[in-house]
Order: structure tokens, then sequence, then C-alpha cells
């Protein structure tokens, strides 16, 4: 509720992340850790850290998608490749200013279009993480071009060259006539 409240939540992160072995997120290894670690050693409990395993989605997607579609923002994503835009969404950009109006006037009405912008991020996680093992089990079934490109190159890299292969191939084919990539 206030910064001297802070240390307790910090305590309580720390006790829930001991029950994890990862973590997911999105442009959570550059943004959201490194600010939550910062924020255990502001409050000297830097000993209550412990870097957990990342599993950053930002990453696998723009590998996959940047060539089709340009900005991998998390809303773009859900937008042209889950089919699921948001409607009445506190932009992310704007949350950081509303939790702080939040903190100068107490009023709690503040925090719900935070705390409904986080909910939709998580479950957009969870089916952003389904979606991408999805097309990596089945690369070949991919119908873009440019996804299929991102995909095989993505593979080629990790080393999984007969699958890159395949997925190359798939590529070459040839559209029908009229239709886009």
């Amino acid at each position: 509720r206030d910064y001297p409240d802070e240390a307790e939540m910090l305590g309580a992160i720390a006790a829930r992340m001991r029950e994890f072995d990862a973590v997911c997120s999105f442009n959570g290894k550059n943004f959201d850790l490194p600010l939550l670690k910062a924020r255990f050693a502001m409050c000297r409990m830097q000993d209550d850290w412990r870097d957990p395993e990342q599993l950053d989605l930002l990453y696998p997607a723009r590998r996959t998608w940047r060539m089709r579609i340009g900005s991998c923002r998390l809303s773009r994503i859900e937008e042209i490749i889950l089919g699921q835009g948001r409607e009445h969404d506190l932009p992310g950009s704007e949350v950081p200013q509303r939790y702080f109006d939040y903190l100068r006037s107490g009023d709690m009405a503040l925090l719900t279009d935070i705390v409904d912008h986080n909910r939709q991020d998580i479950l957009t996680l969870g089916t952003l993480l389904a979606e991408l093992c999805q097309i990596y089990a089945h690369p070949e079934s991919q119908r873009d071009r440019r996804d299929l490109l991102s995909i095989g190159k993505t593979l080629e890299n990790q080393g999984e060259l007969g699958v890159a292969r395949e997925v190359y191939r798939v590529a070459a084919i040839p559209a029908p006539a009229g239709r886009l990539p």
C-alpha cells in the first residue's frame, strides 16, 4: 500500500519464488526481474533474492514473427498472432504513473486497471507459451512463408539442421496463385 510495506511484500515474493524453479515472462529478463532484484537490494534483502531460471517469451516470439509483424509488443502479438485484442485495457506504459497516482491519493480504484492489465498479461503468457510450443513441435505446418523462414533460421541456429531443412523446403513451395505469403 505504501513504501514502508515493500519489505513485507518482497518477503512474500521471496517465499513464493522459492516454490518454483523458473519464471515465465515477456521481457522479464531485461525489465521485470532486474527491477525486482533492485527493489530487494534497496530494502537490504539481497540474501532473500535468488536468480530463477528464466523463460522470457519475448525472444522466441521475435525470432518467430518479427519478419511478418515487425514490432513484437505483447499487445501486437495478442492481436495479430493470437487473435485476441484487448478492450478497455490500460496501456502498460501508463501503469507506473497510475501506481504513483495511487500512492499519492490512496485511491484504491486506481489499482483496478493495473490488476486487470497484469491479469491479462499472465493469461496471454500461457496462451503464447502454448502457441510457441505447438509451432516448434510442428514447424512445417505453418502457413506464412515469412514465419517458416524465421522458424527455419531459429532451428538451424539451434543445430536442428534436419528439421530446419524440412521447414526451408516447405517455405520454398510456391504459393497458389492469388495467395500472399
